[in-house]
C-alpha cells in the first residue's frame, strides 16, 4: 500500500474534480435552477412579512393560505448542500397498534433549535391571523342545541391548533424534528437527487459531486438531507384540528453522509492495512466516481396540489414512522 492511500485511509476522499470546476459546473448537469434561488431558508424567514388569507370553503373543507412576500408560495429550505439535516426514519404510513391508519406516507426530519423557534413562530402567526376568521373556519348551525349551535369561541379555537414541530428529548436522545408529508403516487412524488460531499486535501473546502437523480426510495433512515418543504393548499381547518401540514417538496441526498441505523463497529486499537491487490482497482473506482459530472435527466417539476380532507389529517395525525 502506498503512503498516499495509507494517509486516506477510513477518510471521504476528495474528488479528483479541481475546485473550480466544482463550483462552476455547466448548466447541462444542474438544468435550469435559477427559479429556485429566491426560496428561503427557514431561519431567514421574517415572520412579520408573511402574507395571509381568509379561509377559503373548498368542496369538503377550509383553508388559510400563507404566503412569502410579494405573494410568492410558502416554501422554505431546512440546508443547502454542502450543509444538511438528518432525517431519522424513512417515509412510512401511520401505524397504531399495527394498523395502518391512511395512505399519506409521512416522516421527520432533525431541525436546530433556532428552526423549531422559527416555525413555532409561523404556526402562532397563522394561528393568531386566523383567529378573527374562526367562525368561518369552523362555521355553526344555530339550528343545533348546545356546542354545535353556538360560535366557536377564542379558546376552543386555539385549543384545535395541532403543531407540526416535535421537540427534543434529551433522554431519549432525538433531537426536535419537523412532521413532513412524502407523496409516494406515482408523478406525485418529490424530485430527489443524490451527491456525495467531499474534502478538498489542500483546502479543507467542502465540495459537492454532480447531482444525479434519485427516487424516494433513497430516503432511508438517518440520510442526510438538504430538504424543502412547502404548505400545499394552505393551512387546513378540519374535525380534528387546524395547522399548517408540509410536504416534502425535493430533497438532495448526501450518501456519503448517511449513518448506520444499527450499533456500530468497534475499531480501537485496531491498526488497519489495504489489501495490496485492490489498490488499482480502488484507484480506477474513483477516477470513474469522481472524474466528471455526466448529463442526468432531470425529474419534472413536481406540480402542486390540494389536500383532501383525509390526507390532511393523516398528515396532522402521522406519526412519521415512529
Amino acid at each position: 500500500m502506498s503512503k498516499k492511500a495509507a494517509a486516506q485511509f477510513g477518510q471521504v476522499q476528495p474528488s479528483a474534480i479541481p475546485t473550480a470546476a466544482m463550483s462552476n459546473p455547466p448548466n447541462s448537469v444542474l438544468g435550469k435552477r435559477d427559479r429556485d434561488d429566491d426560496v428561503p431558508l427557514l431561519e431567514d424567514i421574517v415572520v412579520e412579512d408573511l402574507e395571509f388569507h381568509p379561509p377559503e370553503k373548498r368542496t369538503n373543507d377550509r383553508v388559510g393560505k400563507l404566503f412569502l412576500p410579494g405573494g410568492k408560495r410558502f416554501m422554505f429550505d431546512l440546508a443547502i448542500v454542502p450543509k444538511w439535516s438528518r432525517m431519522p426514519f424513512a417515509p412510512s404510513f401511520p401505524t397504531k397498534d399495527g394498523v395502518v391508519l391512511g395512505t399519506q406516507m409521512n416522516t421527520r426530519v432533525d431541525i436546530t433549535q433556532a428552526q423549531e423557534e422559527k416555525y413555532l413562530a409561523i404556526e402562532k402567526r397563522w394561528n393568531d391571523e386566523m383567529r378573527k376568521y374562526r367562525t368561518e373556519a369552523y362555521p355553526h348551525d344555530p339550528k343545533k342545541k348546545g356546542a354545535e349551535g353556538k360560535p366557536i369561541t377564542q379558546e376552543v379555537f386555539d385549543s384545535k391548533a395541532k403543531t407540526q414541530v416535535q421537540g427534543a428529548d434529551a433522554e431519549k436522545g432525538y433531537a426536535a424534528s419537523l412532521k413532513v408529508r412524502v407523496h409516494h403516487e406515482e408523478g406525485k412524488q418529490p424530485k430527489i437527487e443524490k451527491v456525495k460531499v467531499l474534502e478538498d486535501p489542500v483546502t479543507k473546502e467542502l465540495l459537492v459531486t454532480f447531482p444525479k437523480p434519485g427516487d424516494i426510495g433513497d430516503l432511508q433512515p438517518k440520510c442526510a438531507v438538504a430538504a424543502r418543504f412547502s404548505v400545499r393548499g394552505g393551512g387546513f381547518f378540519g374535525n380534528f384540528g387546524h395547522g399548517l401540514p408540509l410536504t416534502l417538496e425535493a430533497a438532495v441526498v448526501v450518501t456519503n453522509r448517511q449513518e448506520s441505523t444499527g450499533p456500530t463497529n468497534n475499531f480501537k486499537g485496531v491498526n488497519f492495512v489495504q489489501d495490496p491487490d485492490e489498490d488499482a482497482e480502488q484507484a480506477a473506482s474513483l477516477a470513474a466516481a469522481f472524474g466528471g459530472g455526466e448529463e442526468q435527466g432531470m425529474h419534472p417539476d413536481d406540480e402542486e396540489g390540494v389536500y383532501t380532507d383525509e390526507q390532511f389529517q393523516s398528515a396532522l395525525e402521522g406519526n412519521g414512522g415512529q
